[in-house]
């Protein structure tokens, strides 16, 4: 198992790499609204002002569940400003079992400098985050039964004028993007004789540093691809080679979306290899999308907004528990929210 970061006690039982620190100033704050409306499992049902930790802070208590699909209706509220942070609302709910699932949010947060949505564990472990894009959140993770909170983060430098709705969701066994094996769209095929040349990242999972290699002569492999309307397949080879960082080869892909907003993925392979997968935006180091489930079995999956007609990095990675040259597919699978 991958170490985790935590905030207050050292704690285990994530199968997720870890994503970065919790922040040490949260409110785990609520709204009073009516009875959950049509289309609502839950509505927030209190205003409580917290401690400034959520370790310390009451997240509200759902009662939820989740079976299959469960809708949290909740509201970014004015008047809550602390630092750079808007509105702090936490929910927590219960899985009665190992879970796979979706987490996604709708709301009209494109006024904001930032929201997030985290997964937190009961001991405070984060154990998956996404953040809003173009349109909404979402992210795909897998979890082990128990208690966890769902936390909605919205920061900007100033308070908002006014606040507004927003739906919280999560969905047991989400849909799958369909392996595809048809002809690959792109091979890998810049690597170079040493597997080093289209490494372009770094990502260290102790201190959550993602940083570019200082290689003058490392690439993207420069697929030409853009995802439209039908799935497509990339194909590689992860090299039993010593990376730098927390992996062992690192392959990067560039390519661009179409005239959509969400993206799914999952990577397939087999062989005594762990494979993670992340998405950048080009040039950047911060992902929009991730896929860590620890493991040496297939497929690895991720989903994560987008925005259209942009270019983004595709970067594929073996952990360094991996101790052999596997070959990978690659399955991208461009969707609407």
């Amino acid at each position: 198992m991958r170490a985790a970061w935590l905030f207050a006690l050292a704690a285990c039982g994530t199968d997720r790499a870890p994503v970065g620190p919790l922040a040490d100033s949260s409110l785990a704050d609520t709204t009073q609204l009516p009875d959950a409306p049509p289309g609502c499992s839950y509505a927030e049902q209190s205003d409580l002002l917290n401690d400034l930790t959520l370790g310390n802070g009451a997240a509200e208590e759902t009662q939820l569940t989740l079976a299959d699909t469960l809708v949290i209706c909740g509201r970014i509220d004015t008047q809550h400003f602390l630092e750079d942070r808007v509105d702090v609302d936490a929910f927590r709910i219960t899985l009665a079992d190992r879970t796979e699932l979706r987490v996604d949010f709708a709301g009209e947060a494109g006024g904001l400098a930032g929201l997030e949505v985290t997964v937190v564990d009961d001991t405070n472990v984060i154990v998956d985050r996404g953040r809003f894009l173009g349109t909404h959140v979402a992210f795909q993770t897998t979890l082990a039964a128990g208690a966890y909170r769902l936390v909605v983060t919205a920061t900007n430098p100033t308070d908002l004028a006014a606040g507004f709705d927003y739906k919280l969701r999560a969905v047991a066994t989400p849909a799958a993007c369909a392996r595809v094996t048809a002809a690959a769209a792109y091979t890998e095929a810049t690597d170079g004789p040493q597997s080093t040349a289209n490494d372009l990242i770094e990502i260290r999972y102790a201190t959550g540093a993602r940083t570019l290699t200082t290689a003058a002569d490392d690439d993207p492999e420069p697929s030409g691809l853009t995802t439209l309307a039908t799935d497509l397949r990339i194909t590689g080879q992860s090299a039993d080679v010593t990376g730098a960082d927390d992996f062992r080869d690192r392959d990067t892909y560039l390519f661009e979306t179409g005239a959509h907003d969400e993206l799914a993925l999952r990577v397939d392979w087999t062989g005594d290899a762990d494979l993670d997968v992340f998405v950048f935006p080009e040039g950047a180091v911060a992902e929009i999308g991730r896929g860590t489930t620890v493991g040496k079995l297939g497929p690895e999956r991720a989903v994560f907004p987008v925005l259209a007609n942009t270019r983004y990095w595709l970067w594929v990675g073996a952990y360094a528990s991996s101790t052999a040259q596997v070959a990978y597919d690659v399955t991208l699978c461009p969707t609407t929210f």
